[in-house]
């Protein structure tokens, strides 16, 4: 029997972790990740922090705010790119725009409809962070 994470939970960490300005990210993994969680599992989380001066550094530095949201840029483009091949490569109908191919490679199950979902929002940030 599988056991799912509870939505109370998750909004829980989501809360405290939004308190703390350092914390950067957070990912689940091991064998919640993995669906194949038991009722003795524990709840693996990583949290990717900064420290304080880190973090103070990329607040006044524009430099470093540019260089990450280039990075961030560069990378949504090639998750994007590499979606756009791969529909492509099968021939997939409807394959008009970013949105659509991972609306479309999570329909024909290419990819998980929990990952096409969220990364749906992902050529939409890249608008953002270009112009």
């Amino acid at each position: 029997m599988k056991f799912k994470l509870d939505h109370k939970v998750i909004k829980q960490i989501e809360t405290l972790l939004a308190k703390e300005s350092y914390a950067v990210a957070a990912y689940i993994f091991g064998s919640y990740s993995k669906g194949t969680q038991s009722s003795k599992s524990d709840i693996d989380i990583g949290v990717l922090c900064l420290d304080k001066s880190s973090l103070n550094q990329i607040e006044t530095s524009r430099d470093i705010q540019h260089l990450v949201n280039h990075r961030l840029h560069t990378a949504v483009e090639i998750c994007t790119d590499i979606a756009m091949n791969i529909a492509s490569a099968l021939e997939l109908p409807g394959r008009d725009s970013a949105v659509d191919v991972v609306a479309l490679l999570g329909k024909e199950e290419i990819i998980t409809k929990d990952l096409a979902n969220r990364f749906q929002k992902a050529p939409k940030l890249r608008n953002l962070l270009i112009h």
